[in-house]
């Protein structure tokens, strides 16, 4: 087959392929019709009183981070985790505590997370501490 024979096959081919491409699909009626049905149960949708249709809520947080001694330690990282059920917990958001021990930020937090895990971390060691989600969180975290 010579190169002529080839681009002519070549083209022949391609233009089938956008005809076939281009033609309707046909749609059976009795599935518009279901469809017709089915949304009159959400025109007919109660929604209960105080119902947001919020998916997240910012959290602020504001924390210090302090040794045995009560005295304030800088330079904490601190991990924002959230907590789900028996899920792994999600990472939200690290940061690191100011010179004066001070970790403050506000977060978007998924409404299904209910608690979450703050976790800090000094010369290595971890300590953990669970916390209900809500909007404003004040905490005093003891790092060793």
């Amino acid at each position: 087959m010579n190169y002529l024979q080839q681009l002519s096959l070549f083209l022949l081919l391609v233009g089938l392929f956008l005809i076939s491409s281009c033609s309707k699909e046909m749609h059976d009626a009795g599935s518009v019709d279901t469809f017709a049905q089915d949304s009159s149960r959400v025109e007919n949708l109660t929604v209960p009183d105080g119902f947001g249709y919020q998916s997240f809520q910012k959290v602020s947080l504001n924390l210090l981070t302090v040794d045995g001694s009560d005295d304030p330690v800088s330079s904490v990282l601190v991990y924002v985790y959230g907590l789900s059920g028996n899920k792994e917990p999600d990472q939200l958001y690290v940061g690191l505590s100011n010179s004066k021990g001070q970790f403050q930020t506000k977060v978007n937090v998924a409404n299904h997370f209910k608690e979450l895990l703050l976790r800090t971390v000094n010369n290595y060691k971890e300590t953990d501490t669970q916390t209900p989600t809500q909007s404003n969180i004040d905490l005093t975290l003891v790092v060793d």
